[in-house]
């Protein structure tokens, strides 16, 4: 974990996102009322999604440099190689979020807040683990995951009052944004009993997904060369 860290520093991620905070702190202080609205909004599409490129970006440079080759004559278990890029973006994420609330002196439920800022961050970073382990190169990634990305960003219609539908609850974005928006206001509590445990779920589920493609990408693949 502690290696992470210090590549997340090394390679800017860190700096990357404190530019990044700082500009949407500029942009929403300007604006007037419905600041909560604007808040989650951003870190819904922005914030929480940093893990996303970053897990990408990280796993693409040890790949290169072959660091990668070396978990297979080492100790470290894919659990642990896994789990430590998953806590220190995640990490990386809640402080972003957290930090731009006070600064624009949102009040919040931060249970849900934070909670649904953790989902989220996880979400995406599994997800780009899982698509980067096969790519070979930031343009692929970028490629494979453009459609996708947009399809995950769709429930913002229903968030913005735009266009509601049944068919957003299939998508496990949408039961992240509920916890985001539980953080400001009131919604229904079948909500978010089903954001809360399909979230859990997907969670799971992607966790196992990512280490099978961990093994058949890059265990397997690292292996026979």
């Amino acid at each position: 974990m502690k290696n992470d860290f210090i590549l997340q520093y090394r390679h800017g991620f860190i700096a990357a996102t404190v530019f990044v905070l700082l500009f949407y702190v500029i942009i929403l202080w300007q604006i007037e009322g419905q600041m909560n609205l604007w808040v989650v909004a951003v870190v819904f599409l922005d914030l929480s999604v940093v893990g996303f490129i970053f897990v990408a970006a990280q796993v693409l440079f040890e790949k290169s440099q072959r660091t990668l080759g070396s978990l297979i004559v080492t100790p470290l278990r894919d659990r642990e190689y896994l789990l430590s890029k998953v806590i220190t973006l995640t990490l990386l994420s809640i402080v972003l979020s957290v930090v731009m609330c006070l600064l624009l002196s949102v009040e919040l439920n931060w249970l849900h807040f934070i909670t649904g800022v953790t989902f989220t961050s996880i979400l995406y970073i599994l997800i780009g683990f899982v698509i980067i382990s096969a790519m070979k190169s930031m343009n692929e990634f970028f490629m494979v995951t453009a459609l996708f990305m947009t399809l995950f960003n769709v429930p913002l219609l229903s968030y913005f009052g735009l266009f509601d539908s049944w068919l957003w609850y299939i998508l496990p974005t949408h039961a992240s944004l509920l916890l985001l928006k539980a953080s400001w206001m009131e919604i229904a509590s079948g909500d978010l009993i089903y954001a809360y445990a399909y979230m859990t779920v997907t969670v799971i589920a992607l966790y196992f997904l990512a280490k099978f493609a961990f093994y058949r990408n890059i265990i397997v693949k690292q292996g026979g060369q």
